[in-house]
Formats: structure tokens, sequence, C-alpha cells
């Protein structure tokens, strides 16, 4: 029981970590999603529908905020008509007001648009965001060599002594022969005398290192 009990402890405070990290994470793009769509309504809104139809979505705004309210649904209200003239009816019935219908419908239409707008714009930035938050928090986990010995496999020590004899040969043989010494080839510098690092099971040592300590582990036999 008290086993179960620090592992119910460990894993609610690691879930409990690991949401508040995902949340900060997702914070940023959220706003900014948030901000362009809003912003595409808006522009949408203002562009697309005329200021009679502005104020007819929001006359059904303020009689579906009446209804809830369960105000006296039998309350007169003024509406305001496109060619300047004004109606009297009950507030109750101006949502099913046929020119506030239609506002509604160029109002969703509006909204839809803006959402869509929205969409197209925002998923590509989110995707190359997310490219780069992966890229980073893959890089951060990466070991990162200082000092001292390394455990390594045979193909990652084989392809950094290879990159690290490279860079020494080319640093020396410039120095020596200068920029032509590409020229001669590999066989050519052989022939020549000029150092190639020994081998050892198939190894190349390092550059010039030969006469440096080398401990074989293993069993009765290895060296």
């Amino acid at each position: 029981m008290k086993r179960n009990l620090v592992n119910f402890t460990r894993g609610s405070q690691l879930l409990g970590h690991f949401g508040f990290m995902f949340a900060s994470g997702l914070k940023a793009p959220l706003i900014i999603a948030a901000i362009l769509l809003l912003g595409m309504c808006y522009w949408q809104v203002t562009s697309g529908l005329t200021d009679h139809q502005r104020y007819l979505a929001g006359m059904n705004l303020y009689a579906s905020l009446y209804g809830f309210m369960e105000f006296d649904p039998t309350k007169p209200v003024n509406l305001d008509l496109a060619g300047g003239a004004s109606t009297e009816m009950a507030i109750s019935t101006v949502q099913n007001f046929p020119p506030v219908v239609r506002a509604m419908e160029a109002l969703w239409t509006a909204l839809r648009t803006a959402l869509a707008i929205s969409v197209l714009l925002f998923l590509p930035a989110f995707i190359l965001f997310y490219w780069v938050a992966e890229y980073f928090g893959g890089r951060s986990k990466e070991s990162k060599h200082e000092r001292g010995a390394q455990l390594a496999t045979l193909p990652q020590l084989q392809a950094e002594i290879t990159r690290h004899n490279a860079s020494e040969q080319v640093r020396e043989m410039r120095a020596e022969l200068g920029r032509r010494w590409r020229l001669a080839g590999q066989h050519g510098l052989d022939a020549a005398g000029y150092y190639t690092p020994s081998a050892i099971t198939g190894v190349r040592y390092p550059w010039r290192l030969e006469q440096s300590h080398a401990m074989l582990i293993g069993t009765t036999g290895t060296g």
C-alpha cells in the first residue's frame, strides 16, 4: 500500500508537471491563433456586412440576451429598417424578423470565411513552430561531452577518428606542400613516404597518437 501511494504521488506530480510544461509551450501559439482569428473576424464583418446588417445582428444579440434572462417577451422595441423607416414589434419576434434572419446569415458566412482564412494562415506557421520546438527539444537531450574518456560504439569511434584525421591531414599537408597536395592523391602520398596513421584491429589511430598509451580490456589473451 505504501509503495502504491509513493508511485501515485510521483506519477501525479509528473503528470501535473508535464501538463504545465505542455500548456506553457502551447500558450504562445494559442494566443497568436486567437489574435489572428479575432482580426480576421473583425475584417470580414466590417468589410462584408453593411452598417444596417451589423445593426440588425446587434439587435438579434440583444433580443437573445433579453430572452435568456427571461424578461417580458412582449416588450415593444423599435427596429430601424434599411430605407430609414422604423417598425415596432415585440422583442421576442426580433430574431424571426426576415431582415434580421438575412443579416445573421451574412454574419455567419463572414465568420466561417474568417475561420477558414485563419486556419490556412495559422496551420503552416504552427507546423514550422512545431518543427523548431521539436528540433531544439531533441538537441537539448543530446549529451555534450566536455572532457575525459567516453564509451562509444565502433561506428561512432571510426567516424570520429576519420573526421579528426582528415582535418589534421589537411592542416599538415597544406603546411608542407601547399594547396596542391590533393593532386597527389592518397596513394601518391603513401608512396612518397608521408605519414599515414597506423591501425589496430582495423581502427585507425588518431593523427600521430601511436606513441600514446593504449589499453586493451578483455579476457585472457586479449593482449
